[in-house]
C-alpha cells in the first residue's frame, strides 16, 4: 500500500492528466455521430471530400471555403485532411469527416500544457490546462467538421514555435522549431481569415524585440520552403485563373466587412463576455454580469502580466507575446464588427484562460493564504460553471426538449436538429418511397435540404429523390413531404408552394416533423420547362449559395459603391484540371 501511495505521491501529475485527457475524451466522443452537427456548410466540404474519395484525389479543389462576407478562398487544407479521413477509414459517413476536428481539440489539450510551462508552476499549468479541457464552448468545437475548428491547435502550435525559435538554447534545435512555425503558419492561417492576417502581425511584433538572431539561415529557408509548399494548390489555383485569389485577396483585405459598424463601446462590450464565455459558459449579449466579469477578468489578467513583467526578467517573452496576441487580435475583431460568435474569437480561446492562471499567479505570489485559498477555489466554480453547461447540453439532446435549455447558453445545436435525428427522418422517407416505388419529393428549410440530400446519397442510394418544385416534370410519380421543426406548424413549408398542398399526418423525429403531404390538382397540372438554373442549383458543389451571393450583391447596391464592387468570381479549380486548359469562367 505504501508503495502504491509513494507512486502516486510521485507521479500525480501524469496520473491526473491521463484522468483529464480520458475525461475531455470522453466529453468529446459521447454520442459523437448521433449528435453531429450537419448542416449546409458541413453538407458542402463533404460532398467535395467524398467526390475525391469516390474518383481519386484529382477531385481535389485548389481552394478551400470562402472566407466569409467576400468571394475569396482560403486555402484547402480543410478539405485535404476531411479526404484522408475519409481514406483511412474507408468511409464519407458524416462523423468520419468530423474525426480530424476530434483528434485536434484533444492534441490541443497536452499543447497548451507545454506552452503553459514556460510561464506558469506546474501546479497553475495542469489547472489551467483541465479548465480549458473542460471548455463547454471548447468541446462544442470539437465535435463537428468546420474548418474554424482547428484554429486553437495550430495557431498555438505556432506561438509555441516562436517562442521556442528564439529561447532554445541549442542552434539546430531552435532553427527546427522555426521550421515548425513555418508549417503551423501555413496550416492555420488555410483556416480562417483573421488567422492568415493576425499571426504574421504577431510574429513581426514579437520579433522586433525577440528576434531569433542565432539561426542559421538554413532554417529560414526551410522555413519558407515548407509554408511555402502548402500554398501550392494556391498558386496553382491562381495561374490556372489569372490571378483571381489574389485580387480577392486584395479586395478582402481593404473592403471587408461583417455586418453593421457596432461602435468601439459595443466591440469591447461583446469581446469581453465571448472571452468570459470561454472560461465558464455564461455569458450573453444583453448580459451587464458577464461583461462585468470579462471586464474584471481582462483588466486584471493583463495586470498581473504587466506585473511579472517587471518581476520575472526571464518571461518577458512569453508574456510580451501574449499581450501581442491579445492585443493584435483584439484590434482585428474590432476592425471587422464581430459578433458575439465563438468561432470568431477561437484564435485566442486561450487567453482567458491565461489571464485565469496569471491572477491566480499574482494572488498567490502576494503570500497571503486566505485570499489564496479562495482563488484555488474558483477553480472549482469554473469547472462546475462549465459541467453545468456540459449537462444542459446532454439533457437537451437526449430528451430533444427545449425546456432543458434553463439558462442562455451557446449550443451548436440550438434547434436539436441532430444528425441521428436528420438521418431518422430521412429513413422514413426512404422506407416510405420504396413502399410506394415513387421519388421522394420534400421540402426543407435552407440549412438543412442539403443535409438530407447527403443522407440520402450516402446511406439510401436506391431511393430516387428531388426536392419540391413546379419544375418537376411528372409530379404523379413523387410520394411528397415537409420537413419542418416540430411544433411550428407556420414553418411548414415555403409560402411559395403552400396553396399546393394539402397536409397529412406528421411524424416527429427529436425536434423535426416529418408531414405527408398531398399534391392538389392545380400543382399536378402546373406545366413548365425544367428550369436549367435549378438544375444548376441542385448539382452545384461550390460553397458560394446562391442566397448568399445575392445578399453581398444587394449589400453592395444598397451602398451605392459601384467601385468597390468585389472582383468577379471563377469557379474552382480542380487538381484534374491543372494541366488542362479550362474556362474557369
Amino acid at each position: 500500500m505504501d508503495k502504491i501511495i509513494d507512486f502516486i505521491k510521485k507521479h500525480w501529475l501524469i496520473l491526473a492528466f491521463v484522468f483529464v485527457i480520458i475525461g475531455a475524451f470522453a466529453i468529446r466522443s459521447y454520442n459523437f455521430s448521433d449528435w453531429l452537427y450537419f448542416k449546409s456548410d458541413q453538407v458542402r466540404d463533404a460532398k467535395l471530400a467524398a467526390m475525391a474519395f469516390e474518383n481519386g484525389p484529382g477531385e481535389l479543389p485548389l481552394l478551400g471555403p470562402r472566407a466569409a462576407g467576400t468571394f475569396l478562398r482560403l486555402g484547402p487544407i480543410f478539405y485535404y485532411e476531411e479526404y484522408l479521413s475519409a481514406k483511412i477509414f474507408n468511409s464519407i459517413e458524416p462523423h468520419v469527416f468530423a474525426f480530424p476536428d476530434l483528434l485536434f481539440s484533444l492534441l490541443t489539450i497536452p499543447l497548451f500544457f507545454i506552452f503553459l510551462r514556460i510561464f506558469f508552476s506546474q501546479k497553475i499549468s495542469f489547472l489551467t490546462t483541465t479548465l480549458y479541457a473542460f471548455s463547454f464552448i471548447i468541446i462544442q468545437y470539437s465535435r463537428f467538421a468546420w474548418n474554424p475548428n482547428q484554429l486553437p491547435f495550430w495557431g498555438l502550435f505556432f506561438l509555441l514555435s516562436l517562442l521556442k525559435s528564439h529561447s532554445e538554447v541549442d542552434r539546430k534545435k531552435a532553427g527546427w522549431w522555426l521550421v515548425l512555425a513555418g508549417l503551423s503558419y501555413g496550416i492555420v492561417s488555410q483556416l480562417h481569415f483573421i488567422a492568415f492576417v493576425g499571426f504574421p502581425v504577431v510574429a513581426f511584433l514579437f520579433w522586433i524585440f525577440y528576434f531569433p538572431r542565432k539561426i542559421n539561415w538554413k532554417y529560414w529557408l526551410g522555413a519558407i520552403a515548407v509554408g511555402a509548399f502548402l500554398y501550392i494548390p494556391v498558386i496553382l489555383s491562381d495561374i490556372s485563373t489569372g490571378g483571381d485569389s489574389l485580387r480577392q485577396f486584395i479586395y478582402a483585405v481593404t473592403s471587408k466587412t461583417e455586418g453593421r459598424a457596432l461602435g468601439l463601446f459595443e466591440n469591447c462590450r461583446i469581446i469581453v463576455i465571448s472571452l468570459f464565455m470561454f472560461l465558464t459558459s455564461f455569458g450573453h449579449k444583453e448580459g451587464i454580469v458577464s461583461a462585468l466579469a470579462g471586464i474584471f477578468l481582462v483588466v486584471f489578467g493583463v495586470g498581473a502580466l504587466v506585473y511579472f513583467w517587471k518581476k520575472e526578467k526571464e518571461a518577458r517573452p512569453f508574456i510580451y507575446l501574449t499581450l501581442v496576441w491579445f492585443f493584435v487580435f483584439i484590434l482585428l475583431q474590432i476592425k471587422t464588427n464581430i459578433s458575439l460568435k465563438p468561432r470568431f474569437f477561437l484564435p485566442i480561446a486561450f487567453l482567458p484562460f491565461i489571464f485565469w492562471g496569471a491572477i491566480l499567479k499574482a494572488v498567490e505570489s502576494f503570500g497571503y493564504k486566505a485570499i489564496t485559498l479562495v482563488a484555488y477555489c474558483s477553480f472549482v466554480v469554473l469547472l462546475l460553471m462549465n459541467f453545468n453547461g456540459i449537462k444542459i447540453w446532454i439533457s437537451f439532446l437526449s430528451s430533444q426538449d427545449p425546456s432543458q435549455i434553463s439558462r442562455n447558453i451557446f449550443l451548436q445545436q440550438d434547434d436539436g436538429k441532430t444528425f441521428g435525428k436528420i438521418k431518422e427522418a430521412t429513413e422514413f422517407m426512404a422506407k416510405k418511397g420504396r413502399e410506394s416505388k415513387k421519388t421522394v419529393c420534400f421540402y426543407a428549410g435552407e440549412d438543412y435540404k442539403r443535409s438530407y440530400e447527403y443522407i440520402f446519397d450516402v446511406y439510401y442510394p436506391d431511393v430516387k429523390y428531388d426536392r419540391i418544385s413546379k419544375a418537376i416534370k411528372d409530379k404523379s410519380d413523387c410520394i411528397y413531404f415537409s420537413i419542418a421543426t416540430a411544433k411550428e406548424e407556420s414553418k411548414l413549408i415555403s409560402s411559395r408552394y403552400v396553396d399546393y398542398f394539402d397536409f397529412g399526418n406528421s411524424h416527429e423525429f427529436g425536434t423535426i416533423a416529418v408531414w405527408e403531404i398531398y399534391p392538389r390538382e392545380a400543382f399536378i397540372n402546373y406545366d413548365k420547362d425544367e428550369d436549367e438554373s435549378r438544375e444548376e442549383k441542385l448539382q452545384e458543389e461550390d460553397d458560394v449559395l446562391e442566397e448568399e451571393l445575392g445578399v453581398i450583391e444587394q449589400e453592395i447596391e444598397e451602398g451605392g459603391n459601384k467601385e468597390n464592387k468585389p472582383p468577379r468570381r471563377k469557379e474552382r479549380v480542380f487538381w484534374k484540371d491543372v494541366f488542362v486548359p479550362t474556362d474557369a469562367e
